[in-house]
């Protein structure tokens, strides 16, 4: 049986151990279907993944002809091999995490909201607790991506990809829609409502076509009966809040993503919408069966950093408190 030859890199290393991981479960129920049930993958993507690693390897793994299906020689060699490989991985991490004290990484995902609000904070917190932190920023899909590809071992997401059977996710706070206006605009009184801010004069400040902004603008005006006129439209957040700052218009957020901008907080003043019109939950993601050890330090710092941080931020304001109810509700 011919070596494996692979690039010397990350992805090419997970690459193996994911075949690894397909080649010992189906050996382990003599199924393609149950191993796949195990791994919360589809059939058909185990069988790809024996595929290509018998591909690799020049020979065949499994008779496929018989029920349950047959291990062939080389398959028998080769799992031998594994799982003497797997034991001796294990024990020596845990000799190096045991005996040399040696502090585990942490690969984390966040969405870009989070990770411009509190990525920095996360890492001096948790830096002390890991040899090592990388922190990656990217889409949804390609968070899951990487996370199925062992990159990132949990991450923060706006979505609770309920449709992925796959994952793990925990709900670590709900977050209010925001209206932001100028902080001279005394038509809207402390008992903010919908109607005086549609009555104020000033034109809504949309996000561009296809954003996710924009959908959550169109969203809430569909829900309201609105029909805003498109007088300015910016992608820029940091430029749409210096327009309200500057009296021309005003603008629909979530406070995630407007806690960067709190040096503008002085020109402007915070409104959220009831809560009829939140506007997403947040998520801790993981793979179902393999959840990260570092995820109930995550969950905690998050909802501490929300707790206590993001309130300071919009101190004496109705977004404040629920802030604090949305993180003391879960």
């Amino acid at each position: 049986m011919q070596n494996l030859v692979f690039p010397e890199s990350a992805a090419s290393a997970f690459l193996v151990f994911r075949y690894a991981e397909v080649f010992l479960a189906v050996c382990r129920f003599r199924s393609f279907a149950q191993a796949a049930k195990t791994l919360h993958l589809s059939t058909s993507a185990v069988s790809q993944t024996i595929s290509a690693f018998e591909s690799a390897l020049g020979v065949t793994l499994f008779d496929r002809s018989t029920r349950p299906i047959v291990l062939t020689p080389e398959a028998l060699v080769l799992a031998d091999k594994l799982l003497k490989a797997c034991s001796n991985v294990s024990s020596a991490a845990q000799s190096l995490q045991t005996e040399n004290g040696k502090r585990p990484a942490l690969l984390i995902g966040l969405i870009e909201s989070a990770c411009q609000s509190l990525g920095a904070d996360l890492i001096e917190k948790l830096q002390p607790k890991f040899s090592k932190i990388a922190v990656l920023t990217n889409s949804i899909d390609s968070l899951v991506n990487k996370l199925k590809h062992g990159q990132i071992e949990l991450f923060v997401s706006s979505h609770g990809i309920e449709e992925d059977a796959s994952l793990s996710r925990i709900r670590i706070y709900s977050e209010p829609l925001v209206a932001v206006v100028p902080s001279e605009l005394k038509i809207l009184s402390n008992d903010f409502s919908t109607d005086n801010l549609f009555c104020c004069g000033l034109p809504l400040i949309w996000a561009p076509e296809g954003t996710h902004n924009r959908r959550l603008m169109e969203d809430l005006c569909s829900s309201l009966g609105w029909t805003p006129p498109q007088v300015i439209e910016v992608e820029s957040q940091s430029v749409a809040l210096e327009l309200v700052s500057r009296g021309l218009g005003w603008y629909i957020s979530q406070p995630l993503c407007l806690y960067p901008a709190r040096s503008l907080f002085s020109k402007l003043r915070i409104f959220a919408f009831e809560d009829t019109h939140a506007a997403r939950d947040l998520y801790l993601i993981s793979l179902r069966g393999h959840e990260s050890p570092a995820l109930p330090l995550v969950r905690n710092f998050i909802c501490n950093w929300l707790a206590v941080e993001m309130p300071k931020a919009f101190a004496n304001t109705a977004v404040a408190d629920r802030i604090r109810e949305s993180v003391n509700e879960l």
